[in-house]
C-alpha cells in the first residue's frame, strides 16, 4: 500500500537525490520549496525538546512513511 498524497496537484514523493537513510525529510523540502537541513533540524529537535512525543513514536512514524510514501523514481 502506497500513500498518495498530493497539495495544489502535486504529488508528495521521497527524495532519491536528497536524502540520508529514506528520503523523506529531503522530499518534504522538496515539496514545499524548503532546505532540507532545516526540516531535518526541525525533525530532530522535534522529536528530543517537544513534550509529549517520544524520540520512538518520532523514528517508528518516519520509517512507517519511508515505507509507505513511493520514492520520486517510481512515479
Amino acid at each position: 500500500m502506497k500513500l498518495n498524497i498530493t497539495m495544489a496537484g502535486r504529488r508528495f514523493y521521497r527524495s532519491t537525490q536528497d536524502q540520508w537513510i529514506f528520503g523523506v525529510c529531503g522530499g518534504i523540502a522538496q515539496h514545499f520549496g524548503w532546505k532540507s537541513t532545516y526540516v531535518r533540524i526541525a525533525t530532530a529537535v522535534g522529536a528530543i525538546a517537544l513534550p509529549g512525543i517520544s524520540t520512538l513514536a518520532v523514528i517508528v512514524l518516519y520509517v512507517v512513511a519511508g515505507l509507505l510514501i513511493p520514492a520520486d523514481d517510481q512515479a
